[in-house]
């Protein structure tokens, strides 16, 4: 409703670039506590209007600035849409699985690494460093905590 996009303060202002403003609105009405999941059966219509789009790098800058802005687990939806081809069955299945795992802090490094392995994915994909992160090798990972955590999840989740 209306009123919801305005309690939000309507687009994100910082978003100047070419695409993805529609996206946050959707993400932060979710954290309003709207529904918001990927469907294929309801339809939409778009506006036509003139682009702003210059180049390609507008909407890599934009999707970087997506991951930061949403740079955390309870995101991870973010992430999976910019980080590779996954339908939204698999992207609704995944989010799912997270939130599970979130209920037991035992699995907040396995969750944190993920998500670190998902930026390492998109900046792959649009080409992109961001500045402010090291760069994740398997000297900085803890793997046999790490395997025991992913373990405990099987175990606990199947």
């Amino acid at each position: 409703k209306r009123k919801h996009v305005m309690a939000l303060g309507m687009f994100d202002e910082n978003i100047v670039r070419y695409g993805f403003e529609d996206y946050d609105l959707g993400i932060r009405l979710n954290q309003l506590g709207l529904s918001f999941e990927l469907r294929e059966d309801i339809m939409s219509v778009h506006q036509e209007h003139p682009s702003n789009l210059t180049s390609f790098d507008d909407i890599k800058y934009n999707i970087l600035y997506m991951c930061e802005k949403y740079n955390n687990i309870d995101s991870i939806d973010v992430h999976l849409a910019f980080s590779g081809p996954f339908s939204h069955t698999v992207t609704n299945d995944i989010v799912k699985e997270v939130r599970q795992l979130r209920e037991n802090p035992a699995f907040d490094d396995l969750l944190s690494y993920f998500l670190e392995l998902l930026h390492l994915i998109t900046e792959r994909n649009v080409g992109i460093k961001r500045d402010k992160k090291d760069m994740l090798t398997a000297k900085h990972v803890p793997l046999k905590k790490l395997a025991e955590a992913a373990q405990l999840a099987r175990e606990e989740y199947g």
